[in-house]
C-alpha cells in the first residue's frame, strides 16, 4: 500500500458535510486508522495544530487530542520559506 502522507507531515484539513465547512485547520500527520475506503481513501490520524471556527480539542465531548481525517479531507500543507 503506498501512502500519500507520511508520518509527522504538516496537512491541512477541511471537514464538511453536505458542502459545509464543520472545521478545518492545520496539522500533523500521527499514523493510519485503516488502508482506504473506495471514494475516502486512506483514514490518517491527524494531530490538529490550528483549528477554525468554534471548535476545539480536547473539549469535554471530545476528550482527545487527535481526529481520523479521510484523505479526501486533506491536502499538504504549502512549503512555508522564511
Amino acid at each position: 500500500m503506498k501512502y500519500v502522507y507520511k508520518q509527522n507531515q504538516l496537512v491541512l484539513f477541511k471537514y464538511t458535510i453536505a458542502k459545509d465547512i464543520i472545521f478545518s485547520g492545520e496539522g500533523i500527520i500521527c499514523g493510519v486508522v485503516n488502508t482506504g475506503a473506495a471514494v475516502v481513501g486512506v483514514s490518517y490520524i491527524v494531530k490538529p495544530t490550528k483549528l477554525t471556527g468554534d471548535v476545539t480539542f480536547p473539549s469535554e465531548e471530545y476528550p482527545f487530542e487527535c481526529l481520523a481525517i479521510f484523505e479526501l479531507f486533506l491536502t499538504p500543507a504549502p512549503n512555508i520559506v522564511v
